[in-house]
């Protein structure tokens, strides 16, 4: 095995990746458990446990305050749309009218749509498997592109296969374990390693790499935390320009080096325009749910008050409960205000 290992340093790196994977998700692999289980968050259809319907009752994991709501409140349902629009429709998901009455769907930049990984659950119909199938491919990629930066950097094939497993147990994994920020992360690697590559003036296979960066950068872009790929994409790509730069002895070096990173930025930011473009347009009339946006009941010693109760607050459970949404009730009274001065038109 030794040998083998030092005859072939690239395919164990991803030999021992694919070990570690098997290892650390051994649960999600052997055990019927998922990555998307609505027992790592609050109630989704009732008010307590189960949460769904014909689950058994069981108790909430702990989740150490990380937000795993995030992926089955939205990117789980994101899954379904992009599916079924594309597979049964046959048409591209680029607007959402499942939600606040219709909203972009491409230009909110957290759908994953340009995710090359995501065709895994758009194929699959947006099942369960499918996430988990998504989530075991993410971690054998950062696991893999970890110990290949690394042999690339340090050039110690024992030290690359000992980072590629451990990067199986990474600490952000613990935070974000079903989070949609795993995908960007999992692309960290192959940017730092693809740029590193695409600048060197000595390497015979840098449009190769350069293809290889353009693929990791769009898809940690497009990955589901548009805020972390962001980052990311600046920070390393940025950080590869100053390893590149650092051994450049002659201004037409350094200039060379800067110019293989403009070019693959205008193809970036080309491949990435029906993203960031949409979400410029509609930035505009945008608002986030994030935001302190509150709801208040009117006062019952106002008429709509009085009438916004006989709707609403009588029919709650008990008076710890205040109004979460405005409601119809409104709308309700002024439609009934409008038949009764326009009766003799409607009755007929």
């Amino acid at each position: 095995m030794s040998g083998w290992l030092t005859q072939h340093p690239v395919r164990g790196i991803l030999l021992v990746s694919l070990l570690a994977v098997v290892i650390n998700c051994y649960p999600v692999i052997f055990c019927g458990r998922s990555f998307v289980s609505p027992s790592c968050i609050q109630a989704l259809v009732y008010g307590s446990w189960p949460p769904l319907p014909g689950m058994a009752p069981a108790q909430p994991i702990w989740q150490h305050g990380t937000d795993t709501g995030a992926m089955m409140i939205w990117g789980v349902p994101a899954g379904f749309i992009e599916s079924r629009s594309l597979l049964q429709d046959g048409e591209l998901p680029l607007w959402d009218r499942y939600g606040h009455a219709g909203s972009t769907f491409i230009g909110q930049a957290v759908t994953m749509l340009g995710d090359p990984l995501q065709l895994i659950v758009v194929l699959g119909h947006g099942a369960a498997g499918a996430w988990d199938l998504k989530f075991l491919v993410a971690k054998f990629l950062f696991c893999a592109g970890f110990g290949l930066l690394i042999f690339r950097l340090v050039g110690s094939q024992p030290q690359a296969l000992l980072q590629a497993a451990l990067a199986a147990y990474c600490g952000a994994f613990f935070f974000i374990n079903n989070h949609p920020v795993f995908f960007s992360f999992a692309y960290a690697p192959w940017i730092l390693l693809s740029a590193v590559e695409l600048l060197d003036r000595q390497s015979p296979r840098y449009l190769g790499w350069g293809l290889v960066w353009l693929v990791a950068n769009v898809a940690c872009f497009n990955g589901g935390h548009v805020e972390v790929g962001v980052a990311l994409i600046g920070c390393l790509n940025l950080l590869a320009v100053a390893f590149a730069a650092a051994g450049c002895r002659k201004l037409v070096e350094l200039a060379g080096v800067l110019g293989r990173m403009t070019v693959a930025s205008v193809l970036f930011l080309g491949l990435t325009a029906p993203v960031w473009v949409s979400f410029l347009t509609s930035l505009q009339g945008a608002y986030s749910t994030h935001a302190a946006v509150k709801v208040y009941q009117l006062p019952v010693r106002c008429v709509a008050g009085v009438f916004d109760d006989l709707f609403y607050y009588f029919l709650l459970p008990n008076d710890a409960l205040g109004a979460i949404a405005p409601g119809a009730s409104l709308l309700v009274l002024a439609g009934c205000l409008l038949s009764l001065l326009r009766w003799r038109q409607l009755k007929g």
